[in-house]
């Protein structure tokens, strides 16, 4: 399954009757395409860095301001690195100087010093959030890897914010809490030398450059391939074991993947 490794793998199912017209996708040629919950929202990235938005805009979570519908792509930003879109915000990688932008609802602290929702894509480049290599987004939590060029954070490992009622943040945070400051203090693994980050809806996947993957937070539909379904907030005092010689892995809604260092596909949840 080698030719999978170049492909997007979407967290949520995309309902293609809420793309729209195959006229109005090809004239944004994208490169990559991400959907919100239920396939009511999608970005899309074109080959130039240009991104476009369009579904719905539920607490501006594709960030074109304050409509609530885009009935065609529209452009919200340029100059785009990379992105990602969640269930309620998301975020994108832009600029020189590789700055972290967020749009979208923030009710558990998943855009970084905000608990309020944000309606158009908005820098936090004042915070120090640059040098950004690397983005996920989850239900209610993010996760970012910081590059060589980040002034502020330890290129090379992830931090996270949000939700951690399950343990996604991967910290050993009690109960149903939530951050709105991005940490990766006291992680349950070594979160250094990170090669890939993936959010699911819930749950979280961190790919190190040495082959072994980290999955931790929500199991109810057994996505942490442990041979079980008990969440993570039940014993988060405890490390989580990776699984080893990974070389490519993604996370969906409820459900997860991997590829090893064999081309071997595996898939649980």
């Amino acid at each position: 399954v080698s030719f999978l490794k170049n492909l997007t793998w979407e967290p949520v199912a995309n309902q293609s009757t809420m793309i729209g017209s195959s006229t109005a996708i090809n004239s944004t040629n994208p490169i990559k395409v991400k959907t919100g919950p239920y396939g009511q929202s999608y970005l899309a990235l074109d080959g130039s860095g240009n991104l476009f938005a369009f579904g719905s805009n539920l607490n501006g979570r594709i960030g074109a301001g304050a409509t609530s519908q885009v009935s065609a792509p529209t452009l919200v930003a340029t100059n785009v690195k990379d992105f990602d879109l969640g269930y309620y915000h998301s975020a994108i990688i832009s600029g020189d100087n590789d700055e972290l932008l967020f749009a979208g609802d923030s009710s558990w602290g998943q855009i970084p010093y905000r608990m309020y929702p944000i309606a158009a894509l908005t820098s936090f480049t004042s915070l120090g959030i640059t040098g950004i290599g690397k983005i996920a987004c989850g239900a209610s939590h993010t996760m970012f890897v910081p590059s060589s060029s980040s002034a502020s954070y330890n290129s090379g490992e992830v931090y996270t914010h949000g939700h951690n009622g399950f343990g996604q943040l991967g910290r050993p945070t009690a109960g149903a809490s939530s951050t709105a400051i991005p940490s990766n203090s006291s992680m349950r693994f070594d979160a250094t030398n990170v090669a890939e980050i993936s959010a699911g809806a819930e749950h979280s996947a961190v790919l190190k450059t040495d082959g072994n993957l980290y999955v931790f937070g929500k199991n109810r539909e057994g996505q942490l391939g442990r041979g079980n379904k008990i969440d993570d907030n039940l014993n988060l005092t405890s490390p989580v074991t990776p699984f080893t010689n990974v070389s490519k892995a993604s996370l969906g809604n409820l459900n997860s993947a991997y590829i090893d260092t064999s081309d071997k596909l595996y898939t649980f949840g």
